[in-house]
């Protein structure tokens, strides 16, 4: 069995690694180790053994991992996700480091390929298309309402207020539409920020937090419709979802 460590943050696994990894329960192969914290300890701690590391974004501590001379047993591996890429820091990581570069929608693979020349050369590169999260529904039995659901998370700091301005429209053309949305606040600040702004736009009623589903097409069988507001930073698992309903 070999290890595969997982250095990722809350919206990355609830987005794409969770049901990805779902996918492989029962594969006796893999033994799927998931690290909360970029911590360089807890990377040095597995570099160097027969092992696989897992890279969820390009970001400084990625930077910092490519620095490393690897001994050819840990296999590194990186995904690229939106536009992270774009950072001009990050462009000049050493690619060559990685065993593998992953995206898991073509918007994250045609921006990475534009800003890295010839990557293809540097390291072995897939795209991985997202695992659906949610079971196939019948329409037929699936009761209408005007439930929405918001999977991405309030931790989504850039994205709050669009999700409200969305929400206020609907509610002017129907006060019965409710917003779900799932996660928690990466910070107090932003929470409290959020808070104030639903109070301000008389969207209490209209709004509720659920902590996330262990059985999510169960909880999703109430809800009719499913709010995006972009197509990349891990949103593909929200648009498999919405297609299976």
């Amino acid at each position: 069995m070999r290890d595969i460590f997982i250095f990722c943050d809350k919206v990355g696994y609830y987005g794409f690694l969770k049901p990805y990894i779902d996918s492989y329960a029962g594969d006796e192969r893999y033994r799927f180790i998931i690290e909360r914290e970029q911590r360089q300890d807890r990377f040095l701690e597995h570099f160097g053994k027969d092992c696989t590391i897992w890279l969820d974004h390009i970001d400084d501590f990625a930077v910092w991992a490519s620095t490393l001379e690897a001994d050819g047993k840990t296999k590194l591996v990186c995904r690229v996700q939106g536009t992270e890429i774009l950072d001009l820091e990050y462009q000049r990581c050493r690619w060559e480091a990685f065993d593998a570069i992953v995206t898991s929608n073509r918007a994250s693979e045609a921006v990475l390929f534009d800003c890295v020349d010839r990557i293809e050369s540097m390291a072995q590169y897939s795209l991985l298309p997202p695992v659906a999260a949610a079971t196939p529904m019948s329409v037929n039995n699936k009761r209408r309402t005007k439930n929405i659901a918001y999977l991405s998370g309030a931790e989504l700091e850039a994205n709050s207020v669009v999700v409200l301005d969305i929400l206020a429209e609907l509610t002017k053309i129907d006060n019965e539409y409710k917003l779900f949305v799932i996660g928690e606040f990466a910070k107090t600040s932003l929470r409290v920020h959020f808070e104030h702004m639903i109070a301000a736009m008389q969207l209490s009623e209209n709004i509720e937090f659920c902590s996330r589903p262990e059985n999510l097409p169960a909880w999703l069988q109430d809800k009719s419709y499913l709010l995006s507001t972009t197509l990349v930073a891990g949103n593909e698992a929200e648009l498999v979802a919405a297609m299976s309903l």
